[in-house]
């Protein structure tokens, strides 16, 4: 009876340390991190420069850029996963803050066919802090994208058309 009470007293602290073991990589495991409505702030001590990226691109939003490289348009679209097939890519539009200029916003319209076609990037803009690249789907693109709605529109209208005719005789 004695070695039995020894062998429970040995599982019962084995399992509360393994157990210990367990939970404290539980707790560690999750990340101590802000909230996404908190702050960002980046795991190296660098500091970090926000940009946006609006359109018809693969992933959307705000990436953070460090401030020591210098990222222009291209790297910037292609961290967003490149433009999807449709985008305007000869009118893009570039919003940026001036905080010394008299007024508070720049827009410049920027077209990437010339680097698309000869890979030279003296025409690619630097990205700045706070940048918004806004990036179009091209009209026939965006009918493509929607053919099926559109068609469904004109089954309806015709049938609407075609119950008028037959009604009206």
């Amino acid at each position: 009876m004695n070695s039995l009470k020894r062998l429970f007293l040995l599982f019962v602290l084995t399992s509360i340390s393994i157990g210990t073991i367990c939970f404290s990589q539980d707790i560690t495991s999750f990340p101590d991190k802000p909230q996404s409505s908190s702050y960002i702030i980046p795991e190296d001590p660098s500091l970090h420069l926000p940009v946006n990226i609006w359109g018809h691109v693969k992933k959307p939003g705000q990436f953070l850029i460090p401030y020591t490289s210098n990222v222009d348009l291209v790297s910037l679209l292609s961290l967003a996963g490149g433009p999807l097939p449709g985008a305007k890519l000869n009118k893009i539009l570039l919003v940026r803050e001036r905080y010394q200029d008299d007024n508070s916003q720049i827009v410049y319209e920027i077209d990437l066919r010339e680097f698309l076609e000869t890979g030279d990037r003296t025409t690619v803009p630097l990205i700045e802090p706070n940048d918004t690249i806004l990036i179009e789907q091209s009209f026939w693109s965006s009918m493509k994208q929607n053919s099926s709605f559109i068609q469904t529109l004109l089954y309806i209208s015709t049938t609407a058309l075609q119950i008028h005719q037959m009604t009206k005789n």
